[in-house]
């Protein structure tokens, strides 16, 4: 039997320190306490620990959510030969992080083929042994605590972070959890992304935060999953966020997810317009996935503007004229003359993108600056124009 401790992640744990107990972890911490040995699927040493659960039988699986570390004895399996690789592959289908077998009474270390090892490090699915003289109770009651807590301190990171988003003051034991968690120093931002939040998703972001190797707290706030990054004031993180979001459409393919990044912040104390900012992007995103708000260029001042009055007012002073025509006429000059600017006046392209005739365009155009009196040969004008159509389109007017 050939026991394979393929690659195992074991990342400097200073660098991340966001509230979230990852299988590695409790592995090192607690390795020589209960004699725990990995077998196999070390790359899956990332996994989030979401619980700890005893399982005897394949058909509890129904029960499980996901990210569970499963326990066994092997108490049931009986006679069967192939109940261990079954109900491995049961555990993998189901999304559990990890399987610790406590061998030496149903369950012997030869039971573990090299089928079995190669099973778990294709699907990197972590496998342990644990003699049969740790008590399961000792070692569930430790893993149990240490969630609890984790989850008590997830829970004050959430509300510290909520509470500076809205602008409110921090208690001094959110403060001190804050900062004991590496957000003391540096440059900040904040992603907001536009999907459903379901366990599934907030735990998978959990895994994907990580890879990156930047200090994060992931939670949920105003319906829509959010993240606060922490990274050194020489580093820049566009490239990162990107990543982040390409790995959750690859995980998620059938989900509509858009995700936009605010602009870095030196404090904490700044992150409510970090955060506004990375809405305003996300919602810029259109038919992509991720927009950095850096990346706007001019939009960035449109973005600014929070005058709805003058927003409506400006556009219906550069755009009135179009709309108004098309509404009594059931045309299409206003997207024409949008084809216009963004075309620099080539009527063979705004034909081809409005899939019209060449003549068809012409005429629209004729009747926009002739009728209608727009100067499109001023470069201003035009300026203004543009500016109108964007702000129509960031503020969906």
């Amino acid at each position: 039997m050939c026991f394979s401790q393929d690659y195992i992640c074991a990342r400097n744990t200073g660098g991340n320190t966001d509230m979230a107990i990852f299988l590695r972890d409790l592995y090192y911490d607690t390795k020589r306490k209960y004699n725990l040995n990995l077998i196999s699927g070390g790359k899956g040493m990332e996994n989030i620990v979401s619980w700890v659960y005893i399982s005897e039988d394949i058909s509890t699986s129904t029960f499980l959510n996901g990210g569970e570390l499963i326990i066994t004895t092997g108490v049931t399996s009986g006679e069967r030969e192939d109940w261990l690789r079954a109900f491995i592959k049961e555990l993998i289908k189901r999304g559990t992080c990890g399987l610790i077998l406590n061998t030496g009474r149903y369950i012997f270390e030869e039971d573990i083929t090299d089928e079995i090892v190669r099973l778990c490090y294709r699907y990197s699915f972590p496998l342990f042994t644990m003699p049969w003289d740790t008590r399961i109770f000792d070692i569930t009651h430790d893993y149990y605590n240490r969630i609890f807590e984790d989850s008590r301190d997830d829970g004050n990171m959430t509300a510290a972070f909520q509470n500076i988003l809205m602008g409110n003051s921090l208690t001094d034991e959110q403060t001190d959890t804050i900062k004991g968690s590496g957000f003391n120093n540096g440059c900040y931002n904040v992603l907001s992304i536009d999907t459903e939040a379901t366990d599934e998703f907030m735990y998978i972001l959990q895994k994907v935060c990580n890879n990156t190797d930047l200090v994060f707290h992931a939670f949920v706030y105003d319906g829509n999953p959010t993240v606060i990054l922490r990274f050194p004031f020489s580093g820049s993180i566009a490239d990162k966020c990107s990543d982040i979001a390409e790995a959750l459409v690859a995980r998620f393919p059938d989900r509509s997810i858009h995700m936009g990044s605010g602009s870095p912040v030196l404090s904490l104390t700044e992150l409510p317009l970090s955060y506004r900012r990375a809405v305003s992007a996300r919602e810029f995103t259109a038919d992509n996935i991720y927009c950095d708000y850096n990346s706007l260029g001019f939009l960035r001042i449109l973005l600014e503007v929070n005058d709805a009055q003058l927003i409506h007012s400006f556009i219906a002073e550069q755009l009135g004229g179009v709309i108004e025509y098309d509404k009594n006429h059931h045309s299409a000059l206003t997207d024409t003359l949008y084809e216009y600017l963004k075309c620099s006046g080539s009527v063979q392209h705004i034909s081809e993108k409005m899939f019209c005739h060449r003549n068809t365009i012409n005429y629209r155009l004729r009747i926009i600056k002739e009728e209608l009196k727009y100067d499109l040969s001023n470069a201003e004008v035009r300026f203004q124009l543009m500016a109108a159509y964007k702000l129509r389109e960031i503020r969906k007017v």
